[in-house]
């Protein structure tokens, strides 16, 4: 029954582009199995609590592209927030925040104890025009933020998760208002939070194990870590469903795949702006690399190339494009051996 309503989506997704979704996009392996927190500056930004390293990981393959020794605390660092070069972290079973530039010295220490938080578990960047330093404080179930300047002194109450399970780390907020929250929560290791308190879950949450890491990366995506699968996850947040093309714009081809369904060759055909390498990978419906279908440098407009996928197995897959800031996805079904 599973596997026929994965075609039958895929067979949907490729009649009509998806402008919203909710899924996992991609997977890249984990660099540490003691994750406390995670941030984002452009690569993926893994805070490892055993061994006090930040590892910025490629954020396409999960290749480890360096390794930011942490300072000295008293105790075990936790959650992760970035805003430019600019690192900052927690000590766990405290109200203190340090900040560090990531490949120089300790920037500042902030203990929030006086604006009532007690035990931080995680940390976020707001997504927009004020500079607002989102904190988790696991012992009261209560998400406060503070406004970035030289000493934080401006700290708020953001929002009352009273229901939360225990709280391990969260994401930062976006333009819609909605906070990631990685939770002790066996139905959906993942919560998204709005400010009055109630919250979504992931979908298909039954595949993932658990999250001890989450950082947002733009309004309607963050990355989370799964310590079941030893993977980190691209989330695509479901804010609306597929819009109406009738009534939007029309948008210059960004990825297609043809024939779809495709038994053999697939033609995939993408349009970039300007020359640039450009990778094509295929992923399964789990987000987990089947195999790269193009990596060369193309010139600026519409290209196209012919991949055989004969040897890959039936099902639905989805083929995902990168090239420099641009990131498209295209789900097919492929009728294989």
């Amino acid at each position: 029954m599973r596997a026929t309503l994965f075609v039958s989506v895929a067979l949907a997704l490729a009649a009509t582009p998806l402008v919203h979704g909710q899924f996992v996009e991609w997977s890249i392996p984990a660099p540490s199995e003691h994750i406390s927190g995670l941030g984002y500056d452009g690569s993926v930004l893994v805070l490892d609590s055993l061994l006090y390293v930040i590892y910025s990981v490629d954020d396409w393959d999960g290749e480890i592209l360096a390794t930011y020794m942490l300072p000295y605390v008293p105790g075990s660092p936790v959650g992760l927030a970035c805003k430019g070069d600019t690192a900052y972290f927690a000590l766990s079973g405290t109200a203190i925040v340090y900040g560090m530039v990531l490949e120089g010295p300790v920037v500042g220490t902030w203990d929030f104890a006086d604006s009532g938080i007690s035990s931080i578990s995680g940390l976020g960047w707001w997504f927009g025009e004020d500079e607002w330093l989102y904190i988790a404080d696991v012992a009261q179930n209560l998400i406060f933020r503070a406004l970035l300047d030289d000493s934080f002194a401006t700290v708020e109450q953001y929002v009352d998760l009273t229901d939360c399970p225990e709280i391990h780390d969260i994401g930062g907020v976006g333009g819609w208002n909605v906070l990631p929250v990685a939770c002790e929560d066996t139905l959906s290791p993942v919560r998204l939070y709005y400010p009055d308190g109630s919250y979504d879950i992931i979908w298909d949450q039954e595949q993932f194990v658990g999250a001890v890491g989450v950082a947002r990366v733009m309004d309607n995506r963050f990355y989370f870590s799964d310590p079941g699968m030893d993977e980190i996850h691209r989330y695509c947040e479901d804010m609306g469903g597929v819009e109406d093309e009738s009534s939007a714009a029309p948008s210059p081809l960004l990825l297609s795949a043809s024939p779809n369904p495709s038994n053999g060759v697939l033609t995939v055909s993408f349009c970039i702006p300007a020359q640039a390498e450009v990778r094509v990978r295929l992923y399964d419906i789990a987000g987990r690399t089947v195999g790269t279908l193009v990596d060369d440098t193309f010139p600026g407009g519409v290209s196209s190339v012919q991949v055989d996928c004969s040897w890959i197995p039936t099902g639905a897959y989805i083929i995902g494009l990168r090239s420099g800031e641009i990131v498209a996805r295209q789900p097919v079904l492929l009728l294989g051996e």
